[in-house]
């Protein structure tokens, strides 16, 4: 019969079951977040009016640079909290949680985009009848680039847990010193 080690199981070594923890946390809080996000999307919004033309209702043209700035903020949310939960759940700062921080942050970036452009779409993404007389007002989503929900996640995450371990490695050290 193998030896049980402390905090481990003899199938599922603890720095796996560790890292397999914070990945499932950061997709929950990805699908939450991204649904979130997705669902409180600010739209341009464009009317069709009875002459044919396109013309822009005022007081929504810079919606797309809020939607882009809350995706930022959702994201760096994701990459925080991801990087909290990594430094939680292992033993100290290690090379091992980094890396299942920088996973499943990238992974929960991903998530959280493509859940919230799913939303989006669903809310949005049905074309109007453009055949009445009468002006009709259509909601614009801009794009955001796939790139944004990769990268600002992770970046957030490996820099959050670098600083923190940076500044936890003196005084880990100070505590084995005495």
């Amino acid at each position: 019969m193998p030896s049980r080690r402390r905090g481990g199981s003899p199938l599922v070594p603890k720095p796996l079951g560790a890292g397999a923890v914070v990945f499932l946390v950061a997709m929950l809080s990805a699908l939450v977040l991204g649904s979130l996000w997705g669902w409180l999307q600010p739209t341009g919004e464009v009317a069709f009016t009875a002459t044919r033309r396109v013309e822009p209702v005022p007081g929504s043209e810079g919606n797309s640079f809020a939607a882009f700035g809350w995706l930022v903020v959702v994201c760096a949310l994701l990459g925080l909290g991801t990087a909290v939960i990594a430094l939680r759940m292992g033993e100290g700062p290690s090379l091992g949680m980094l890396m299942w921080a920088a996973v499943s942050a990238t992974a929960s970036g991903m998530v959280c985009g493509t859940i919230g452009h799913m939303i989006v779409t669903a809310r949005y993404g049905r074309v109007p009848d453009l055949h009445g007389d009468s002006e009709t007002v259509v909601h614009v989503v801009d794009p955001i680039a796939a790139g944004s929900w990769w990268l600002i996640a992770p970046a957030i995450a490996l820099g959050g847990y670098w600083l923190v371990a940076l500044v936890l490695a003196p005084v880990a050290g100070e505590r084995r010193g005495r």
